[in-house]
């Protein structure tokens, strides 16, 4: 079945997509990660198991890292929190004033959360759609610091320009 659905043209596109998205080289994998890989390799089954090695799972955590969102869905008796990879969100870039919002719902009992993107503020037909990866209530300094290490840039949105420019 794994198979069948690797060679559907849907699944390549949008697994073309998303490694284009992700760390493009890892050369030094970590130790815990290839630890991790080889605890999930016992529980494989398969032929195709062979095929899978560290430079595959660290592929695969670079995926999730750079383009997974932390989800939390609140029912009346618990908070669940997890991660979500979408690949509409994955194209969604960086703003420490985003214009959209990822705001997950559970549509009935039993059933997956449902993630809808909202706009935060009225975005013209050619305006890019912003989400935050970060929490926004951080300090400038703490915001660089966090997108660089997670992220591997700078932000140079407008509250961060204007602010890097009043402290000059």
């Amino acid at each position: 079945m794994l198979k069948d659905l690797a060679e559907t043209s849907t699944l390549n596109n949008s697994w073309s997509h998303l490694q284009k998205l992700s760390y493009p080289h890892i050369s030094d994998i970590p130790d815990e990660w290839k630890d991790e890989f080889q605890m999930l390799r016992t529980q494989l089954e398969g032929p195709f198991v062979s095929l899978l090695d560290e430079k595959w799972y660290a592929r695969c955590l670079g995926l999730l890292n750079l383009n997974s969102h932390q989800m939390q869905i609140k029912t009346p008796t618990d908070i669940n929190s997890g991660a979500a990879l979408f690949l509409i969100g994955s194209y969604l870039n960086h703003s420490c004033v985003p214009n959209v919002e990822l705001v997950y719902r559970v549509s009935s009992k039993g059933s997956p959360p449902v993630a809808d993107f909202k706009a935060t503020q009225a975005i013209q037909v050619d305006d890019e759609m912003f989400i935050t990866y970060i929490d926004t209530a951080l300090a400038p300094a703490d915001r660089q610091n966090s997108l660089h290490w997670n992220y591997g840039f700078h932000c140079q949105c407008a509250l961060c320009l204007q602010q890097t420019s009043s402290n000059r």
